[in-house]
């Protein structure tokens, strides 16, 4: 019987520290970040590369995020209430 769960952890061991699951784990943290980081970036980068044209669109965006401010807000709290109230029913109700 030890020596099987030697053999396990060995597996396990070997399986953590390959290779292919590090750079499958560094593929997945890079793609968070850049996904993350695009709501920043997006605007930055499109103000640097268009210039005036693209300095119109963002004054637009900001006008229309300015006047629906209490929506947006509004949109984003209930998203987040029903993702808390269905997280925490499960345990409440097992």
């Amino acid at each position: 019987m030890g020596r099987g769960i030697s053999e396990v952890l060995t597996f396990a061991v070997v399986v953590a520290i390959s290779p292919v699951l590090i750079v499958a784990v560094i593929l997945m943290l890079f793609s968070a970040v850049a996904v993350g980081s695009l709501t920043i970036a997006a605007p930055i980068l499109s103000a640097r590369l268009e210039g005036e044209h693209a300095r119109a669109a963002l004054d637009s965006a900001r006008g229309w995020l300015t006047e629906h401010n209490a929506a947006v807000l509004g949109a984003l709290f209930l998203v987040f209430g029903v993702d808390l109230v269905a997280k925490g029913l499960p345990p409440l109700t097992s």
